[in-house]
């Protein structure tokens, strides 16, 4: 996770320098963001649909942690 969070930044630190473009990307850095948190919001969403399929679903507090951004964050800068 946190290779990933370092080619994240500085993809958009080398995309915001280039003056918003993405390489191999046609819309621009801010779309390619909100990509890449729509895409992880999916994930999370697959996350509770099969806890709760196989039957043991989340609690809105265990929902509520996988949202915890800045944990994450510091989960993956930590390393």
């Amino acid at each position: 996770m946190a290779t990933s969070a370092r080619a994240m930044a500085r993809l958009i630190e080398e995309s915001l320098e280039a003056g918003g473009h993405v390489p191999d990307y046609r819309p621009d850095v801010v779309s390619m963001v909100c990509a890449a948190i729509n895409h992880e919001a999916h994930h999370r969403g697959q996350i509770c649909h099969w806890a709760r399929e196989l039957g043991h679903p989340l609690t809105p507090e265990q929902q509520l942690v996988l949202w915890d951004w800045h944990r994450h964050w510091k989960e993956a800068t930590s390393t």
